[in-house]
């Protein structure tokens, strides 16, 4: 059963390199999130209502749109200087 469970073994890793390895050329140049998050801001409700007015309506006055209201302004504050150091 050992002999059996380690060629299944070796089947696998020696299919999933070749996959490895094209999925990475397929994907060369593409941008990560990594390059592009340095670029995002945090633009507001008020723009997001924009284009999506239902999903805000039903947003506006939620658990969700107060959930931020009981978090204590230090945790707000160390999230803010930690995104702006990113």
């Amino acid at each position: 059963t050992w002999e059996i469970l380690g060629l299944i073994t070796a089947i696998v890793i020696v299919v999933s390199l070749p996959v490895y390895y094209f999925s990475v050329e397929k994907n060369k140049g593409l941008k990560s999130p990594d390059d592009t998050a340095e670029h995002a801001t945090f633009v507001g409700s008020s723009k997001c209502k924009e284009c999506h007015k239902a999903e805000h309506d039903k947003w506006q006055d939620s658990h969700h749109d107060h959930a931020m209201e009981t978090i204590p302004c230090w945790v707000i504050s160390t999230m803010q200087s930690s995104a702006s150091m990113e």
